[in-house]
């Protein structure tokens, strides 16, 4: 009978200890991890190009459209935009050496950012019932040719011009009125500017930062007289590349060594249907990415599709894994430089088997 007693006093102690430790682990995951768990993945998806999260998840989006966000994406991280621009407005200017020297200016792909070049807003606490929420307030840019960007959106800009003018930005006309143009809300980053005044047409290339609140059109530096447009270019109809179908492994990463996939288990598989597997295994802070999707060869390029991916996160104390599906479209493009090599701004990977 004593050996009974005692057996439910051991089995009632040994419960009462894991559900102790199971809450504990709760209040430290509520409390201490969830916040800096969700500024990585953040991070992570801003890195990862993966702009639909970018603009769902910013400050103040519902006041501009997503088209508005697009068209400031692409103008910063779309070369073809930007060869295009150069082509058509700046290859006959003395304002840049040449189109690598223009892209040096205005092209922010090939520079990853780090967690401290966010700047979050926190909606609520997160406790032991609710969960905070968190949204981009800014996202401060540099490119390799060391000029300063950034996203966010700004509130009553307001734009001087000279009398009798018309400006013209990203394509909409503003309502002026003594020289003065304003803008209630507007993207930070690169914008398309047209401006006629003294019957003289000026297009430029205006980058709008936190402090940009007054403009004075006729001072920015990148305003160069427009005659008559010229026709754009045709784009050259390229034969789709020829890639081994298959497994990939990673060859290099272009990323801060902590964000860098474990080349060792990360691969990209390349499947007969179409089909498409992406693992990343980040050893740095036990992280497991699983992306399943489809995949598509136009020209020298492959891109990838995927509607969401598997996150899984492992604690280094107590071995628990955390699993959490992200339901997102994203979308990633690779060079092909040959049959069995691929390469992007953050990996390159070589065919495998």
């Amino acid at each position: 009978m004593t050996n009974n007693k005692n057996l439910f006093i051991t089995i009632g102690i040994t419960i009462f200890l894991l559900i102790f430790i199971s809450f504990l682990l709760y209040v430290i995951y509520c409390y201490s991890y969830y916040d800096s768990y969700q500024k990585n993945n953040y991070l992570k998806e801003f890195n990862h190009n993966n702009y639909n999260f970018v603009y769902e998840k910013m400050v103040n989006n519902d006041k501009l459209s997503k088209e508005e966000f697009e068209r400031v994406r692409d103008l910063m991280y779309d070369k073809n935009t930007l060869k295009n621009i150069y082509n058509l407005y700046y290859i006959k200017s003395d304002l840049f050496e040449d189109l690598n020297d223009f892209f040096n200016n205005y092209y922010y792909g090939e520079k990853k950012i780090d967690e401290d070049d966010i700047e979050f807003y926190i909606e609520g606490k997160s406790n032991l019932f609710n969960r905070s929420k968190l949204y981009y307030k800014k996202i401060n840019l540099i490119n390799r040719g060391g000029f300063k960007s950034a996203l966010g959106v700004l509130d009553n800009v307001i734009f001087e011009v000279e009398d009798n003018s018309k400006l013209i930005i990203d394509k909409n006309e503003l309502e002026c009125s003594d020289g003065l143009c304003s803008v209630q809300y507007m993207y930070m980053g690169l914008h398309e500017v047209y401006y006629e005044s003294n019957g003289f047409s000026y297009y430029g290339l205006l980058n709008l930062m936190d402090n940009s609140k007054n403009i004075d059109i006729t001072n920015i530096d990148s305003l160069v007289k427009v005659e008559e447009k010229e026709k754009e270019p045709e784009e050259e109809i390229i034969p789709d590349a020829k890639l081994n179908r298959g497994v990939y492994k990673v060859n290099k990463c272009f990323l801060t060594k902590t964000n860098c996939a474990y080349s060792k288990y990360s691969y990209l598989a390349l499947n007969e249907d179409g089909t498409c597997e992406l693992y990343e295994y980040i050893s740095f802070n036990q992280a497991r990415y699983r992306y399943n999707g489809t995949y598509d060869i136009s020209g020298n390029f492959l891109t990838l599709s995927f509607d969401g991916y598997l996150t899984t996160l492992s604690d280094y104390d107590t071995s628990e894994k955390y699993e959490e599906f992200i339901n997102e479209d994203i979308e990633m493009v690779f060079k092909i430089e040959d049959s069995k090599n691929i390469i992007n701004a953050d990996y390159s990977f070589k065919f495998s088997k």
